[in-house]
């Protein structure tokens, strides 16, 4: 078939030798032929809008360009911005929303829901809701009727009583408010929080989910190009975590 697009014939030729590669359960090697002068045209053919692309900033990541790799802190720091409605992506509460709502199903009664954030909140880095050093909490999202923590896990594991000790702040400082913890992790595989009624995991790949799912419900503009490509890359970043 003849592809109808540059873009269908490279997304044909890729989904093709997929195909080839693990078509065989065998444990023997698998005898690809390849016609090359047909090969060599279509690599010639590919490396003019790759050349385009990457003078025109397609292969640009920022994210990596800042030295942000998988350091905790400043990973707190892009994830509160993100979550902040007053920040300057513009976008105000859609993020800690459409997080809410990729892990709807796994928020229990008492847990902040997406519908609190309709009144207001204040998003802060790195608080001490209880006014001593041993309750450090990495971001602190507060409104006039909820109050939620969320804990940053890139590579550092869950410490004994941890999570515990999260919740219980959590509650204490909510003065009757709805509280709840958000535990961001790599995975969670082998972790357990059943016995915390108020903590809710989740892993980089749902914050990631929760920016493709802004980038696919908002088409691109000539207003939010910019915004859209910073996301993208964000999203990227974000899964590479997982």
């Amino acid at each position: 078939m003849a592809p109808t697009s540059f873009a269908d014939g490279l997304a044909t030729f890729f989904e093709s030798l997929e195909a080839t590669l693990y078509s065989s359960s065998s444990s023997q090697p698998v005898l690809i032929s390849v016609d090359h002068n047909s090969l060599e045209q279509f690599l010639g053919v590919l490396q003019g809008p790759l050349n385009t692309a990457k003078i025109n900033g397609a292969f640009l990541d920022v994210w990596r360009i800042a030295g942000v790799g998988q350091e905790e802190l400043r990973n707190s720091a892009i994830l509160a911005w993100l979550l902040d409605r007053s920040e300057t992506h513009g976008q105000g509460d859609l993020f800690l929303k459409s997080l809410l709502n990729v892990i709807s199903d796994r928020l229990p009664l008492g847990f902040p829901q997406p519908s609190d954030l309709d009144m207001g909140y204040n998003t802060f880095l790195e608080t001490y809701p209880l006014g001593n050093s041993e309750s450090r909490i990495d971001i602190d999202i507060s409104g006039p009727n909820f109050i939620l923590f969320v804990e940053v896990k890139i590579n550092a594991s869950e410490r004994p009583e941890q999570v515990a000790r999260y919740r219980r702040l959590a509650e204490e400082a909510s003065n009757g408010r709805s509280f709840g913890v958000l535990f961001l992790c790599r995975s969670l595989a082998g972790l357990e929080l059943s016995e915390h009624d108020r903590v809710v995991a989740l892993t980089w790949r749902d914050v990631s989910a929760c920016i493709s799912s802004y980038l696919r419900d908002n088409p691109a503009t000539d207003g939010n190009r910019v915004l859209r490509e910073i996301l993208r890359q964000l999203a990227q970043h974000f899964s590479k975590f997982n």
